[in-house]
Parts: structure tokens; sequence; C-alpha cells
């Protein structure tokens, strides 16, 4: 047996509508939901959660206060991101400062640019030794990584100064 919906018929001046309160009222509850759906992926948005805003902005700091890392949880695949270590005065060692960056991170990422350029490179454990050269000894080291993501997902990474606290930090990369 076939289940019949009943529809109203209802006079308005010269003609007979046909109604279906009942599926009116379903799609008024479904339309409800989808906007309530868009104003919470706008908001999410405009937070930083897709990158670039105040949800995405993160810090990671040292016990010891020699090292400050700033990165965006949140980016995009194929789009610039970049972390930046601020490397105290105190962390020099004759005139040189040592950041290791882990090998996991880095084979997530395509480096762009790099500044200040490295005195020197080398592979060391399970990571990248980059020895800077301190300018200036008396001033904070600003390093800057540049970075394409070619990672999706979720990407651990760590970070530590000569050999000291590793600073682990996780990148999320939406497509």
């Amino acid at each position: 047996m076939e289940k019949c919906r009943i529809l109203s018929l209802r006079r308005v001046n010269d003609l007979e509508v046909e109604q279906d309160l009942g599926f009116q009222q379903r799609m008024w509850a479904f339309e409800r939901a989808g906007w309530i759906v868009m104003l919470l992926v706008i908001s999410a948005a405009l937070a930083g959660f897709f990158g670039g805003g105040p949800l995405s902005l993160a810090t990671a700091r040292a016990d010891d206060g020699l090292l400050t890392l700033r990165y965006e949880r949140f980016g995009r695949r194929g789009a610039d991101s970049v972390i930046t270590l601020e490397i105290q005065p105190a962390a020099v060692r004759n005139g040189e400062v040592a950041a290791w960056v882990s090998s996991d991170y880095m084979d997530g990422m395509k480096l762009d640019q790099l500044s200040p350029m490295p005195d020197s490179v080398e592979a060391k454990g399970e990571g990248f030794l980059y020895t800077f050269l301190a300018r200036n000894p008396k001033e904070a080291l600003t390093v800057t990584f540049d970075f394409t993501p070619s990672a999706l997902g979720l990407l651990p990474g760590r970070v530590s100064l000569n050999g000291g606290e590793i600073l682990s930090f996780r990148h999320f990369f939406f497509p």
C-alpha cells in the first residue's frame, strides 16, 4: 500500500492552492540549519581557523627564554607559510648560534627562502643544523623560514638551539 501525502486546498482569490504544511516546516528547519552552518564556517574563517587570523597565530617559548618560535597553526597546501625564530643574545656562543629543525618537518615543506642566510647547514641526527653568525651580540637574532607546504593534514615539527631544549609545534594544512 502506498503512503499518501495529505494536501490541503486553500482558496486564494480565484485559485485553489495545494499546501503541505508539514513539508514546508521541515524545509524551513533545514534552511535554518544551513544558515547556522554557513555562519559557523564564516566565523571560523574570520577567527583564523583556515589561516591568517588570531586563532591561527601561535607562539612557543623555551623554558630558558632563549628561543621564541612564532608560526601559524593552520595553512593551505601550496600557500606561503612562515616560521620565525627569535634567538636571544645569551644563546650566542663564540659569535655563532646553531638552530636545529627536525627533518620530518622539513620533508613536508619546500624551503623557499631563509633570512638571514646561514653560515653553514648540515644534517645532524633527525634534522638539519643551521649555523648563523651573530652580527650584533647584544641584539636578538630573528631567523625567518619561508616555506611552501607540500604536505596535507597535520605536520609536526621540532626546533632547538645549540642542542638544548626542543620546542615541538604542529601545523595543519588544508588542501
